[in-house]
């Protein structure tokens, strides 16, 4: 039994606690495109550019033509963007 009550947030990742293994369990979550340009600020057309030269998270494919971006790949590009600025 996972209890949906109890989520903790460690390093900007959200965990369930599974009651029934005394464990957290990662919550991973799709998101899509919008989104995903609202949260690092770039625009389209660049991002398409980022993934073409393997510098950005590719999509998954959901259903038909829907893709998805996992958020912690997208979360981990945003922290690694961070890192970069603070080593300049």
């Amino acid at each position: 039994c996972i209890s949906s009550a109890a989520s903790h947030v460690y390093k900007r990742q959200v965990f369930m606690f599974d009651n029934l293994n005394q464990r957290l369990i990662p919550l991973t979550r799709m998101l899509r495109r919008k989104e995903v340009l609202h949260l690092t600020g770039i625009g389209q057309s660049h991002m398409y550019q980022l993934i073409s030269d393997g510098k950005f998270p590719r999509p998954v494919p959901l259903e038909g033509k829907t893709v998805g971006w996992v958020d912690t790949e997208i979360q981990q590009w945003i922290e690694y963007q961070i890192e970069k600025r603070d080593r300049s």
